[in-house]
């Protein structure tokens, strides 16, 4: 693919194009389907700093409203009012304190601390325990009768991702809260992910109590997840045991993709590839090995490119990356291609500048999807627009006024990327002038 020539049709696009100007043919107007939606517009290039910083600010402000005093986030919510049901997943309740860590940093949030502090503690006490016959493992257990399900859906399990994204944000909140999560929880988390994983470097998605480590389904994301929950914990250099593990991890996965010319748009393994790529950018350091993981993580970038909506004639879609305008497939890959931007060199300029102009379209699609006003303001739903009202698509137009704190959490992460990649100015988020509403997070501001 020509990237210069892609840069090139993203300006043309972005300049001659108004964003949610009107509706495409078949759409229910914007104020109709999401009040209190944006109609942000603005020409090329990166996104204003004033908008980014409210959209960051309305973000983390809508997770920290949406956590309960228990701990627990209020995981559904309606633009249309209707009722959620109590259906929850623990997965996305650890990315979303993994979200807010990232937020904290940036606003320097006690609300936020106080609120991923509470969070931690709920996950902890409910749901993390031992793995029975393994010393020093502990997992992450999804019981469905404490998730909401009316009808168990399975029994008692642990899931890798739930382990990787748990010591993924517990470590984090732990280095900001001290005296949160004891050492002992990390190492257990820790020795899991590793028990998880095969000789030849496959990672196992899930482990029952009756039968142990099982293939029977499969996670795209979960290895990706593993190897940065690693890396991260402690493998930032070579022999380190954390880091021969995610080293195998990632070369089983690059070499077993690119073999098979099968490449998925899986951003945890573009997030786990940077900090494994600086790593191995040090003397003494195999460059096969190196290539082959650089290799590994611009295939996932070209794939993702090569999906986002372009077309002027689909204003409400344009910098979105499904066809279908749903949001957090968006904000993912904004999370992965800025972890790429990140780490590749001058001799992959073309690639990075295909990437830098992918990530200010699809920040501007995230912004415009972003709830404004009112009790859900800060919000992400699931989709930027309905589809035609027709018999096929109502399922999936009943969703379009869905926000999961997923869908939040993953576009603060964004954002929040973003600003640090494509935004020069300050290291704060400056307070909003204004507005009873935005006092909770933004009097905190330092």
């Amino acid at each position: 693919m020509n990237w210069a020539l892609q840069i090139k049709l993203l300006i043309a696009t972005v300049l001659g194009t108004v964003v949610c100007a009107a509706a495409e043919p078949g759409e229910a107007p914007s104020g109709e389907e999401r009040p209190g939606v944006s109609d942000f517009s603005s020409p090329a290039g990166a996104v204003p700093t004033a908008e980014l910083d409210r959209a960051i600010r309305d973000a983390g402000d809508y997770l920290i409203r949406h956590c309960q005093t228990s701990g627990r986030f209020v995981y559904r919510t309606y633009l249309d009012g209707r009722q959620a049901d109590l259906k929850y997943n623990l997965l996305r309740h650890a990315g979303s304190i993994y979200a807010l860590t990232q937020f904290h940093d940036l606003t320097r949030s006690e609300t936020a601390l106080t609120t991923m502090v509470r969070a931690t503690r709920w996950l902890c006490r409910e749901f993390v325990g031992p793995v029975e016959g393994h010393t020093g493992l502990l997992a992450v257990w999804t019981r469905p009768e404490q998730l909401g399900h009316r009808q168990p859906w399975g029994a008692v399990q642990a899931k890798l991702g739930g382990a990787a994204l748990a010591l993924l944000a517990l470590q984090r909140v732990e280095a900001r809260a001290p005296d949160t999560v004891p050492r002992a929880t990390l190492e257990g988390l820790a020795e899991f992910i590793v028990f998880m994983q095969y000789q030849d470097g496959r990672f196992c998605s899930k482990f029952y109590p009756d039968i142990g480590r099982s293939d029977s389904w499969t996670s795209l994301y979960y290895p990706g997840e593993a190897m940065l929950a690693l890396m991260t914990y402690g493998g930032s250099s070579e022999g380190d045991r954390w880091h021969g593990a995610a080293v195998r991890g990632m070369e089983h996965l690059s070499r077993a993709r690119i073999t098979a010319g099968i490449v998925p748009p899986d951003h945890w393994a573009l997030l786990a590839t940077e900090p494994l790529l600086v790593s191995l950018d040090r003397p003494g350091a195999d460059p096969a090995r190196r290539g082959l993981l650089l290799e590994h993580a611009k295939r996932i970038c070209r794939l993702m490119l090569g999906t986002q909506e372009l077309s002027p004639d689909r204003p409400r879609h344009l910098g979105g990356f499904t066809a279908d305008g749903r949001t957090c497939p968006t904000a993912i890959r904004l999370e992965g291609l800025i972890a790429a931007h990140r780490v590749l060199r001058e001799a992959d300029g073309e690639l990075r500048r295909g990437i830098e102009a992918a990530c200010h379209l699809g920040a501007r699609f995230l912004l415009r999807s972003q709830v404004q006003s009112g009790e859900l303001c800060g919000g992400i739903p699931r989709a930027a627009c309905a589809k035609p009202d027709t018999p096929g698509n109502r399922a999936f137009n009943s969703r379009v006024p869905e926000i999961r704190i997923d869908y939040v959490q993953h576009a603060l992460s964004a954002f929040i990327g973003y600003r640090h990649a494509f935004v020069d100015g300050k290291d704060n988020v400056t307070p909003r002038e204004g507005g009873a509403r935005d006092s909770r997070t933004t009097n905190v501001v330092k």
